[in-house]
């Protein structure tokens, strides 16, 4: 996304909020069951991912579409010359996009680290990249060793999408009142049962999940654009099934002046979905960073987020 100049550094990049930071700091390492099917290979890699999920029905294989872990593991079980298994830290929905994607896998093959991202290049897809790669411990697991995660959903408030701007961006062309939305945002803030904000289809049992944080954030596209945007900014430990565009959308429809914030808080106390807004188009979802108990990642050194609870 083209941002204006005086907005890349507050809208674009991931922002580690004092709610989040003192959730990371607190927070012990999961512990989980190892035992994986391919745990006896000699290293276990992380990877650090971004893809453009367009192309895609979702990061985990489908039997019917087009994944990413399918393209993946095609990529790395050809470098690696033995069938590689990837575990990745998100399902992700199909077109949901990610700026800073983790997943490990276990191999035997001695390929060099720095290796990876430019061999991976020649063999994956345009819109998949590897952006580095690092040796972890034995039991890391980039979907069980994760603490907390966050999402971007940017709304475009205009009349119409620029043509170059259409995959990355969700439009919405009525006046919004952003005061209004924040103080409805606030009610989402903390522990809560939300199933309200899960889609029907979800197989769960467990609907109480913590929102660490929720904010808004204005932000202007540079030219030639000199659009207005606004960015969802979610942290939380865990998300269940279309809850980020479900909260957007009721986000949107208290803006909108069809929801009021009183009815924000009575829809999430009776955990009715009918009550809450729309499940909002994937295109506008970005999987933006997740964290984990130490730092993994150098690429990510001079984000204010950059994948740990600790430097």
């Amino acid at each position: 996304m083209l941002l204006a100049d005086d907005a890349v550094k507050a809208a674009f990049m991931p922002a580690e909020t004092p709610e989040l930071a003192a959730f990371l700091q607190a927070t012990p390492q999961p512990v989980f069951n190892c035992n994986f099917r391919d745990y006896h290979r000699r290293r276990n890699i992380a990877l650090l991912l971004q893809y453009d999920g367009r192309d895609f029905a979702g990061f985990q294989r489908q039997k019917n579409a087009l994944s990413v872990q399918e393209v993946l593991e095609r990529c790395l079980s050809r470098l690696c010359g033995e069938d590689i298994l990837i575990y990745g830290c998100s399902r992700t929905d199909a077109k949901v996009s990610a700026l800073a994607y983790v997943a490990n896998f276990y191999t035997d093959a001695a390929i060099p680290l720095a290796a990876f991202p430019l061999a991976c290049q020649a063999l994956l897809p345009p819109s998949v990249s590897v952006l580095e790669a690092v040796e972890v411990e034995h039991d890391f697991n980039a979907r069980f060793s994760t603490l907390a995660k966050t999402y971007y959903y940017d709304l475009l408030l205009a009349r119409f999408v620029p043509a170059l701007l259409r995959p990355s961006l969700c439009r919405c062309y009525y006046q919004l009142d952003v005061n209004k939305m924040k103080e409805a945002a606030a009610l989402l803030v903390g522990e809560h049962d939300f199933r309200a904000f899960c889609a029907a289809k979800a197989q769960v049992t467990d609907y109480r999940r913590r929102v660490l944080s929720l904010q808004l954030r204005e932000f202007t596209l540079a030219a030639p654009f000199n659009l207005p945007c606004l960015r969802f900014v979610i942290s939380g430990d865990g998300f269940l099934y279309n809850m980020v565009r479900i909260i957007v959308g009721t986000l949107t429809d208290v803006g909108r002046g069809r929801l009021s914030v009183a009815e924000v808080a009575a829809l999430l106390a009776a955990g009715e979905r009918t009550r809450a807004g729309m499940t909002m188009p994937p295109e506008g979802l970005t999987l933006a960073q997740v964290y984990y108990p130490e730092r993994l990642f150098a690429s990510l050194s001079d984000s204010p987020a950059a994948g740990s609870r600790r430097g």
